[in-house]
């Protein structure tokens, strides 16, 4: 899967990056834009993801239409049934370890995701500080998927750093929250 999740781009030039990432994964990834319904079916991209605190799933359905994907960010138990309630597709939980795409946000370990896999029945994606070396163990927790930006888009080499995560995705590592 593939999210556009540019806050920084607007109008136009955001209309333009959406289309041409449609183009580079048609075919070969699951493309979702990150909070706008409205772009997702205006590029023709698979659905969409919404913040925590966004529209209701209901909402983002309608908007971006009938055969569109609609994830949701869920940070606890309450929100991933609420969201599971609604009819999300998909959870994308965390976060799971520091991470500094969100500096300051209360890590969870590994708890959260078996906590929320053990209640709802959709595919939960781990998020946040997951990288190589703890990705099997938020797979072991659970997790259908990790969600991973700083560890890929801020390595040296980032064609590298995300075969190395692949590399660890399918083993199924200790639950072991302390790391």
């Amino acid at each position: 899967m593939v999210q556009l999740r540019d806050r920084a781009t607007t109008g136009r030039a955001r209309t333009d990056l959406a289309k041409a990432v449609r183009e580079v994964t048609r075919d070969r990834a699951v493309f979702v834009v990150n909070g706008d319904p409205e772009l997702t079916a205006q590029t023709g991209a698979d659905g969409v993801h919404l913040p925590e605190s966004a529209m209701p799933v209901s909402t983002a359905r309608q908007i971006a239409g009938p055969g569109a994907l609609v994830g949701r960010s869920v940070h606890s138990r309450a929100a991933a049934a609420s969201a599971a309630g609604q009819g999300a597709d998909y959870l994308i939980a965390g976060t799971v370890y520091p991470s500094p795409s969100h500096p300051g946000g209360t890590a969870s370990g590994t708890a959260i995701i078996r906590s929320i896999v053990g209640m709802v029945d959709l595919p939960v994606i781990g998020i946040g500080g997951i990288d190589a070396s703890n990705a099997a163990r938020v797979m072991g927790a659970g997790a259908r998927g990790v969600a991973c930006i700083s560890a890929i888009l801020a390595a040296k080499d980032p064609r590298l750093a995300a075969a190395a995560i692949a590399k660890h995705i399918d083993q199924r590592g200790s639950n072991d929250d302390t790391q």
